[in-house]
């Protein structure tokens, strides 16, 4: 019985308090007292204006300004000062020569071994103008063309023994010597010939065809020939070539 009835007093408490709330919510809210049609965020309320009046701008007038005429200075003129005239210079008196007088002529004796000189009427020589020094003249060097090479060292091969040609020198009884000459041309063949000959057409060829193809031949600038003694010996079968004048320089030969 005593919960009911405290539960009961509890719950009127509640509502109490919640009725009071309400209306103290109601009160502080603004417009409540209002009359019918006010809007509670305050639009339609009458608003005090206050009119502040602003200064007037002013205009900015630039002054117009009259330019003035320029007042004309007074000319200065210069003091004139009087020039004085240069002093003409005084000319001295010319003085008249006397005319000169005959002098007897001079006779040279012991006591005056020297005739006199008149040096009033001798002029100076003119002294001699300078002769021009001459230009000089430039040297043309014109570059020599190298020497030509010397034999032994144009040719290479040498000093071997050549394989005998049984069937060519089968009519020789002694041995046989022959002068050939080779002429050496640039990207050329060497090309030689005889000076003389073997007494055989064919061993003949033979010589030429080894002194051209059997040694080698350094290349020069310009063609150049060389010459060689070739010996044919039937005794001990052997052909030898010998370089004649080998420490002298190769012969150029014109093209």
């Amino acid at each position: 019985m005593l919960s009911l009835e405290s539960e009961n007093k509890r719950t009127g408490i509640a509502i109490a308090l919640s009725i009071i709330v309400h209306a103290l919510l109601l009160l502080l809210l603004p417009g409540f007292n209002a009359p019918i049609g006010y809007n509670r965020l305050g639009d339609g309320l009458p608003i005090d204006v206050t009119i502040i009046p602003l200064p007037a701008e002013e205009e900015v007038t630039t002054p117009v300004v009259t330019p003035k005429p320029p007042v004309e200075q007074p000319v200065v003129k210069p003091i004139e000062t009087p020039v004085e005239e240069p002093l003409k210079p005084v000319e001295p008196p010319v003085a008249v020569a006397p005319e000169p007088k005959e002098e007897a002529p001079q006779v040279l004796t012991t006591i005056n071994p020297v005739a006199p000189v008149n040096t009033a009427t001798s002029e100076p020589e003119p002294a001699p103008e300078p002769e021009p020094e001459p230009e000089p003249v430039l040297e043309v060097i014109e570059p020599q063309p190298p020497p030509p090479p010397i034999r032994r060292e144009v040719v290479s091969g040498l000093g071997i023994l050549i394989m005998y040609p049984s069937k060519e020198a089968a009519f020789l009884r002694s041995s046989a010597h022959v002068h050939i000459v080779v002429s050496v041309i640039p990207q050329d063949m060497p090309q030689g010939r005889l000076i003389g000959t073997t007494g055989s057409d064919e061993l003949d060829r033979w010589v030429l065809l080894w002194s051209e193809r059997r040694f080698s031949y350094t290349p020069w600038s310009e063609p150049y020939e060389v010459e060689f003694l070739a010996t044919i010996d039937p005794h001990t079968r052997s052909v030898t070539f010998d370089l004649l004048e080998p420490d002298s320089r190769v012969r150029i030969v014109q093209p």
